[in-house]
């Protein structure tokens, strides 16, 4: 029986249809994927789903009993409690019967008495049924997979950023365990790792999810159905993003060629009649007419605006395009990365990974020059002319200007080439005239790239060049950038991309980067692989050790900062296990997090006293 069923949707603004006729069933173990353009009504449908919007045709249906949850852009989360608190609130009915059976523990230590007893072996036995015990490690468990770590388990809600908050709200809804998730854009605020993550979450969730994304490797991975809403009718397709895409453009192969047959069919009619209906084949003529008078033509298959990108780069530049000299960056309290050596060379397509604040960005920031690093340096080769494109908010000189100014102005076009560039970028007619301060973020990108294609730069540098982009418009800008004969260099979450362009990474990763030479799935193999081998033992601290004086304690700063290190490294490893889905399943959370509890204390202890130590060593420190 199917969780959600819908049945022939239909929303209107004003006298405008967004969509109708839209019908869809998801059942237990469905992941069904809403895709389209930009201004589809992606979002509108979504909130109709989720009973934000009364739908002016059909109907929305839940089965009975079922419970939806709802993650949306902006969610509602109490500023004034923890990270932890503020998670733990999904929990509450358990956590409640946790208070219930410590009350009856504590009764029955002052008394014996059969029926509390028995009250203590019924509470005991639905906590366990409904997983109360593993509640504290799947809690964890679920924050450290978005992305969060011991050390923001105490921040305060009103501290975190908007990319956080959202994460919360969605380990919330996660350890909610509802029969219906409704996800809209789940992978905005999350990392690769956080991506990857949920993906496995999501494999093994026993409800029905309905989730709008961009995110095509995300979609690929999860997704058991995809339904795309075009011109505002609704199309269901079996199978995950890359079996739509091959089903639809199946499918309009089919329906161009059913066309083009009726329509060369309507012609040799209406040329027959033109030529015989006044003459001796005028029957014949008249039999055709009634033929071609109960012809039902098919509408002609509609393609929508696509942007046109060809990009184009000045002179070649010299063969090394970069060099990075022990390129290191830190903040009070924290090293990004440190010693880093490295050369990118002309044609290198890199690829920049790695969890959010691991230093991407910086890295980039680094290299033109906008960030001072630490230490080290960094500096471009001969003939090299960049083009960069930021993450955020794309920065215009004049927000009053129109978009066309705008264009002119940056690349010394005249009208009417200006509107012939800008119309590949989808700015078409009055469109053009728009103050570049009240475009979209995806507006603002496209104009960006526009920009970007007559700077003539042998480099690009790409900082998360598909946010804001739809489907479509993230193709046309892969199909340009896959024919562009320069030097790429990219940070971005969107795995497909880096699957389609990047031949090279740099993973950023237990404080430092690594070059992995491949794109993002050959890394995924050989991480894949690295973690399937066979591990040696973590090494245990030495117990029961004398204490030691100052002057023995002072030639051991080493030892303990390799000990420090060996434990970090193993906490890293035990936070990602724990990040797994198939921990809990398999049963191995309980003594993965007992072990975490102790490498964290141990961690501490020696933190402690490698300060002790390192405080008469001027100049020491972790390496």
């Amino acid at each position: 029986m199917p969780v959600l069923q819908v049945r022939g949707l239909g929303v209107l603004y004003g006298d405008k249809r967004v969509f109708g006729g839209v019908s869809f069933a998801v059942a237990r173990g469905d992941c069904l994927g809403i895709v389209g353009r930009n201004g589809e009504g992606k979002t509108t449908l979504f909130r109709a789903i989720a009973g934000q919007l009364a739908p002016e045709e059909g109907s929305v249906q839940l089965a009975r009993g079922a419970r939806c949850a709802f993650l949306e852009q902006v969610p509602e989360l109490c500023a004034g409690q923890t990270v932890l608190a503020e998670a733990e609130t999904a929990l509450a009915g358990l956590i409640a019967h946790r208070t219930r059976l410590a009350d009856v523990a504590a009764r029955m230590s002052d008394e014996v008495d059969p029926e509390l007893l028995e009250e203590y072996g019924r509470l005991a036995a639905s906590f366990e049924s409904a997983g109360g015990y593993a509640a504290e490690t799947r809690l964890r468990q679920t924050l450290f997979g978005l992305g969060f770590r011991d050390r923001d388990l105490d921040t305060p809600v009103a501290r975190l950023s908007g990319g956080q908050r959202v994460r919360l709200a969605l380990a919330k809804l996660l350890l909610s365990e509802p029969d219906l998730l409704l996800l809209d854009e789940p992978t905005n605020h999350l990392d690769i790792q956080g991506a990857e993550w949920l993906s496995q979450f999501l494999k093994v969730f026993r409800g029905a999810v309905v989730l709008v994304a961009h995110d095509r490797y995300f979609l690929d991975q999860v997704s058991t159905g995809i339904l795309e809403l075009d011109s505002g009718t609704a199309c269901h397709y079996r199978g995950n993003y890359s079996a739509f895409v091959r089903q639809k453009t199946e499918r309009q192969a089919r329906e161009a060629e059913t066309y083009a047959r009726q329509q060369t069919e309507a012609a040799k009619l209406k040329d027959y009649i033109a030529r015989y209906m006044a003459g001796n084949r005028s029957t014949m003529a008249k039999s055709r007419l009634k033929a071609l008078s109960r012809m039902v033509f098919i509408p002609k298959p509609r393609q929508g605006p696509a942007m046109k990108l060809r990009l184009t780069q000045a002179e070649l530049g010299g063969r090394e395009v970069a060099r990075l000299k022990g390129l290191g960056k830190a903040y009070p309290g924290r090293v990004l990365f440190s010693g880093f050596m490295a050369t990118i060379f002309r044609g290198d397509r890199l690829g920049l990974v790695g969890p959010n604040g691991s230093g991407k960005t910086t890295l980039l920031r680094l290299l033109l020059g906008e960030e001072v690093p630490s230490e080290g340096g960094a500096e471009w080769g001969g003939g090299v002319k960049v083009g960069y494109l930021p993450q955020e908010d794309v920065p215009f000189d004049r927000p009053e200007a129109s978009v066309l100014d705008t264009f002119m102005e940056a690349t010394g076009t005249l009208p009417a080439e200006a509107r012939s560039w800008l119309a590949r970028f989808l700015f078409i007619g009055e469109h053009v005239l728009t103050p570049v301060g009240a475009l979209s973020g995806g507006e603002r990108t496209r104009l960006a790239l526009a920009r970007l294609v007559l700077s003539e730069a042998n480099t690009l540098v790409l900082d998360e060049p598909t946010n804001h982009l739809d489907l479509p418009a993230r193709e046309a800008l892969e199909e340009a950038l896959a024919g562009y004969p320069g030097t790429l260099i990219m940070v971005t979450h969107d795995r497909y991309f880096l699957d389609r362009l990047a031949t090279r990474l740099w993973v950023f990763a237990d404080g430092g980067v690594h070059d992995h030479q491949g794109n993002y799935s050959s890394y995924r193999q050989d991480l894949l692989r690295r973690r399937e081998a066979p591990q040696p033992p973590p090494a245990r601290a030495a117990q029961g050790q004398p204490q030691r004086g100052r002057k023995a304690e002072r030639r051991d700063l080493q030892a303990v900062e390799r000990r420090i290190e060996a434990l970090e490294a193993e906490k890293m490893a035990l936070e990602s296990r724990l990040a797994e889905p198939d921990t809990h399943r398999l049963g191995q959370a309980k003594g993965l997090y007992a072990r975490y509890r102790e490498v964290v204390a141990e961690t501490e202890r020696l933190y402690g006293e490698w300060a002790a130590l390192h405080g008469d060593e001027p100049g020491g420190g972790i390496r």
